[in-house]
């Protein structure tokens, strides 16, 4: 999907000037983007979001005042259509968790390269996610698993009753008897689990319930 031709507001929030004015040289080039304002710590971040309404806020992790991801936290509560890209100079593999579930749509490092920030800063206008090679398969994973997460807010609590006698090992007659179901509702129980949660077999069943803590 194509953005509009209106202009892509920017918000650089860093509290190194050396690191924004290099950003704002970097951004500045490309003719329909404009940086709107630029913070040196997280509370200014979250001020200048709700004075300016950037599309996209370019975020440090470890500010002033308030650091990064609570500062992530806040804006993305108030203003959802705010995306935020996670900008840090230290590998983010300890913190991948609270970084994504501040509402961050992408992280890079600064060590990565300039085409990769223009890169992220297009993808991320489009409302997508953006995890680069250098950020470690880690938070592809989390990201998959969040998703998946999501689906299984799907599921009815007799989907989960089965969810949880499939991954004790019962089979189909022994849930049917436990449940005081027939073995045919089993099955479209079970069908209607495998839809939801896009799975295919069994045992992809099994390792999605725990890793998702449906069953243990």
């Amino acid at each position: 999907m194509k953005r509009s031709s209106k202009p892509l507001k920017l918000l650089l929030a860093d509290d190194h000037t050396m690191v924004r004015q290099g950003l704002r040289s970097l951004l500045a080039a490309r003719s329909h983007w404009n940086i709107c304002a630029e913070a040196t710590n997280g509370s200014d971040a979250v001020d200048l979001a709700r004075e300016h309404l950037p599309d996209i806020i370019i975020m440090d992790i470890q500010m002033p005042i308030m650091n990064g991801i609570e500062a992530t936290r806040r804006i993305r509560k108030d203003h959802p259509a705010i995306e935020v890209l996670i900008l840090t100079m230290c590998d983010i593999e300890p913190i991948l968790s609270e970084v994504f579930e501040a509402g961050a749509r992408g992280c890079i490092l600064k060590s990565d390269t300039a085409s990769l920030l223009l890169e992220a800063v297009e993808t991320i206008a489009e409302r997508k996610m953006y995890i680069p090679e250098s950020v470690s398969d880690l938070a592809k994973v989390h990201v998959r698993d969040k998703k998946a997460n999501n689906l299984a807010l799907e599921l009815t609590p007799r989907e989960i009753e089965v969810v949880q006698l499939i991954v004790k090992g019962a089979l189909s007659k022994e849930i049917a008897e436990k449940m005081g179901l027939s073995i045919k509702t089993v099955d479209t129980h079970r069908a209607s689990v495998m839809r939801k949660l896009q799975l295919h077999t069994t045992k992809d069943l099994i390792r999605y319930a725990i890793r998702n803590h449906i069953a243990r």
